[in-house]
């Protein structure tokens, strides 16, 4: 009796061990896939940052231009 006892109580101690293996693979899973999402995330955001900067550089230079090309003008002109 002692001894089916005992394999009783190790064979559930294996199954609760492969249901927490089981869990933990799952929570590893889910930990990637937010840990990709965040960092897919921040990249799109710092690329979209850049991109605005750039674009408002760009018109910060065409301004400086048309004053340049204005102050030319008046120069010319005397």
């Amino acid at each position: 009796m002692e001894n089916q006892g005992s394999n009783l109580n190790s064979v559930s101690l294996a199954q609760y061990q492969i249901y927490e293996i089981k869990q933990l693979c799952s929570q590893v899973k889910l930990l990637t896939g937010i840990l990709v999402g965040v960092v897919t995330l921040l990249s799109g955001s710092f690329l979209w940052a850049g991109f605005l900067l750039e674009g408002s550089n760009l018109q910060v230079v065409e301004e400086l231009e048309t004053q340049v090309k204005s102050l030319e003008a008046s120069v010319n002109k005397r």
